[in-house]
C-alpha cells in the first residue's frame, strides 16, 4: 500500500494545471461582474433619491412661498430658469438643485421642469414639477413630455 502511494506521488505534478486556472478565472470574474452590476444598481438608485429629495425641497420652498404670496409662481420651464427670481432671490432657497448627470440619457443632463397650473387672474393655485429616474418608470409624471420625464409631483 505504501509503494501505491509513493508511485502516485512521485508522478503528482508542481502547479496547476491550465484546467484548473481557468476554473478559477472564470469564478473570478463571474464574481466581479456580479459586483459591478450592482455597484450600477445602487449608484443609479443613490441619484434617484438625491432627485427626489431636491424635488422635495422646491416643494416646501414652493410652500412657504404660496403662504406669503397666496399663489404659486405663475411661470412654466426649466426649474433652475424660471425660479430662481421666485424662489432663491426671494430667500426661500439658497440655490435651485441640479439634476446629477443621467447615463442612461446619453450623458446628458436633463433638467428638472416646473409648470404652473390652474391658472386663474394671472396667478397659479397649483404647479407640476417633472423629473426623469433612472430605476424606476412609475409613469407617475403630471407632464405631457412623458418622453423625457416619467416622474413628478403636483399641487393640487
Amino acid at each position: 500500500m505504501l509503494a501505491i502511494y509513493n508511485k502516485f506521488m512521485r508522478k503528482k505534478q508542481q502547479g496547476f494545471t491550465f484546467v484548473e486556472i481557468l476554473v478559477v478565472v472564470t469564478i473570478v470574474l463571474l464574481l466581479s461582474t456580479i459586483a459591478v452590476s450592482s455597484y450600477q444598481v445602487t449608484v443609479k438608485k443613490a441619484r434617484d433619491a438625491r432627485r427626489k429629495a431636491d424635488i422635495e425641497q422646491v416643494r416646501s420652498a414652493l410652500e412657504m412661498y404660496r403662504s406669503v404670496n397666496g399663489s404659486y409662481p405663475n411661470v412654466t420651464g426649466q426649474l433652475d430658469e424660471v425660479l430662481r427670481d421666485s424662489l432663491v432671490d426671494g430667500g426661500y432657497l439658497p440655490s435651485l438643485p441640479e439634476n446629477p448627470i443621467d447615463p442612461t440619457a446619453g450623458g446628458v443632463t436633463i433638467p428638472y421642469v416646473y409648470r404652473a397650473t390652474d391658472q386663474h387672474d394671472n396667478k397659479a393655485y397649483g404647479y407640476c414639477i417633472s423629473l426623469r429616474l433612472e430605476t424606476e418608470d412609475p409613469s407617475d409624471s403630471c407632464t405631457p413630455e412623458s418622453i423625457f420625464y416619467n416622474y413628478g409631483i403636483k399641487n393640487p
